[in-house]
């Protein structure tokens, strides 16, 4: 029998319409990426990036607006350009943000939302990622670069077959990454970008999410087929077929979202055994999904943010949000879970 949990409530919410620089009609306030930093004072500080790409500091404890900034370079709809947070140096307090048609990497002081530096990346990067002292990038879809996080020198380059994507990397910093149309899973130094060890799951890996034993990866084959491996040997525990394209695990079980993203369904990391699988009525796609201690929180189109018991799928909540679709859902350690949709930020936390 699953343990009873505290329902949630909406603790706080930002309109963040009143915090967007640019007035064009069509560039709206609009939330493109949250991110929660600890900076070096130990303070969390959630960042927000809009669609005009103002930067906003939030105190996650009560909502409340620390900073924003925007760049006035920006400032004209011919120059807009796109700005994209992805995965920072949690140690440092610090937030990169990606400039696509800039060639740019922004490293942002998430304390003030200052830029402390521009890195010049000489190519404009798809994607990027960051970890430790390395700056990781794809470009033209089938090349990889790395960069020294601290000089923004480049340490090497690789180029591959056809597209290449970035799924992760392990506690020793190895970067894995898959091939379209290739099987094999590589790992690389993220120093010199060799690989250092590969994995055969039998095709091309959309997802990963690593254990202390095990990797856990959803395929591109026919079926969307979740398998788990050895990380040691690389010998296939077991495989099984659930028509899903991307994967968390979190403690004992795995949380998937299926391809035609109607459904979340749970796994045993152990035996890849269907523990539940939940789809909402009415249909709606689900746009982004994460997992904290008790609850799988589920951001819907439909414009709502459903709550579920993690032990069992079933729906513990169902929250409407004010500006429709939910866009981005990201849950902390500690229970607590951001949520954004077009418009709005909000704070949802177990009752207390």
């Amino acid at each position: 029998m699953a343990a009873t949990i505290a329902p949630f409530e909406k603790v706080w919410k930002i309109d963040t319409e009143q915090y967007r620089h640019l007035n064009y009609h069509d560039i709206l306030g609009d939330v493109k990426n949250l991110a929660l930093v600890e900076p070096s004072n130990g303070l969390e500080i959630l960042c927000a990036i809009l669609s005009d790409n103002t930067r906003v500091g939030i105190n996650p404890e009560d909502g409340s607006v620390i900073w924003t900034n925007y760049d006035q370079v920006f400032d004209s709809h011919k120059q807009f350009k796109e700005f994209h947070a992805f995965p920072y140096s949690e140690d440092e307090g610090l937030l990169y943000l990606l400039a696509r048609q800039e060639n740019e990497i922004l490293e942002v002081d998430a304390e003030t939302g200052q830029i402390r530096r521009r890195i010049d990346l000489k190519r404009e990067l798809g994607t990027a990622w960051v970890n430790g002292s390395t700056l990781f990038g794809a470009y033209d879809e089938n090349h990889l670069i790395g960069y020294d996080r601290n000089t923004g020198e480049q340490r090497w380059q690789r180029e591959f077959s056809s597209k290449v994507r970035i799924l992760g990397h392990d506690e020793n910093g190895n970067l894995y990454v898959s091939v379209k149309k290739m099987d094999d899973l590589l790992v690389l130094d993220p120093k010199t970008g060799k690989t250092i060890r590969t994995y055969d799951p039998g095709t091309t890996a959309t997802s990963l999410a690593i254990g202390d034993s095990e990797l856990y990866l959803t395929l591109w084959d026919e079926n969307g087929s979740v398998v788990s491996l050895s990380r040691e040997t690389g010998k296939q525990n077991w495989k099984v077929e659930k028509n899903t394209n991307r994967v968390i695990r979190d403690g004992s079980q795995l949380f998937l979202l299926t391809r035609d993203l109607r459904k979340v369904l749970s796994l045993d990391a152990t035996t890849g055994k269907l523990l539940w699988r939940h789809e909402k009525l009415g249909d709606p796609t689900i746009n982004d999904y994460d997992v904290t201690d008790g609850h799988v929180i589920v951001g819907y189109s439909s414009g709502s943010l459903g709550i579920h018991n993690r032990e069992t799928g079933d729906p513990e909540n169902l929250f409407p949000m004010d500006h429709g679709s939910v866009n981005i859902v990201t849950a902390s350690g500690t229970g607590k879970v951001y949520v954004a949709d077009k418009r709005e930020i909000a704070l949802y936390a177990p009752r207390k």
